[in-house]
């Protein structure tokens, strides 16, 4: 795919052909991911990305946050390269939420004031009701959740970091179908009154494509 006309001081992800390859280990060869991406994402966009497992979805998120190193090609971050990005600082301003949730030791609430220390009540049960969980439940045990619960709280967590960017990697994957459509449409507020940009992994992309800017495609525009 050849590059985009774009300015990279314009978007906030830039990628320029970019090439990620898993090495090669004791009874496995390389293994090619992506050979040459070109893709930019702007602030406030938000983005599916649609395809089947182990089409590389989780892996371009990693790239994006800094958790996984391309072979080749160059990443930017609102017009910085990432070589001259500390990793944690990108991080706190582009977060990832893994489709396993990880939750650490304490309740609920320990959990998502741990990056967000000046976090309000009020704000943590709006969002705990916007994504369909009961406020009471800032009281729980986190690992006492089930995973679609933690999934939400992950997200929360995220959200209350105050990111310009949210990573999203099948986060409806262990919800119900009005579970799911009550959180994408939490989301998709998000996106539109704060223009948090969100680049959010999907295996069922219908549910998204009405409020998607656009759609990348595993095997496609990644490729």
């Amino acid at each position: 795919m050849k590059s985009e006309k774009v300015a990279v001081n314009s978007m906030l992800f830039s990628l320029q052909d970019v090439g990620f390859s898993y090495p090669k280990s004791e009874g496995h060869d390389e293994v090619a991911v992506f050979k040459n991406i070109s893709i930019a994402i702007g602030q406030g966009e938000l983005v599916l990305v649609a395809g089947p497992s182990g089409g590389g979805k989780t892996t371009f998120l990693r790239l994006l946050c800094m958790m996984e190193e391309p072979a080749r090609g160059k990443l930017f971050f609102d017009g910085q390269p990432y070589e001259a990005i500390y990793p944690p600082d990108l991080r706190r301003q582009a977060v990832m939420v893994p489709q396993t949730p990880i939750m650490f030791p304490g309740n609920v609430r320990d959990n998502l004031t741990l990056c967000a220390n000046h976090a309000e009540e009020s704000t943590m049960a709006d969002w705990m009701q916007r994504l369909g969980l009961d406020p009471a439940l800032l009281e729980r045990p986190a690992a006492a959740l089930s995973v679609g619960q933690q999934q939400r709280v992950a997200v929360i967590r995220a959200i209350m970091a105050e990111p310009r960017a949210l990573l999203l990697d099948e986060p409806t994957a262990a919800l119900d179908p009005d579970s799911a459509a009550r959180f994408v449409e939490a989301i998709a507020r998000l996106n539109r009154e704060r223009g948090v940009t969100v680049v959010w992994n999907s295996h069922r992309s219908g549910e998204l494509e009405s409020i998607a800017t656009r759609t990348l495609r595993a095997g496609r525009e990644l490729a």
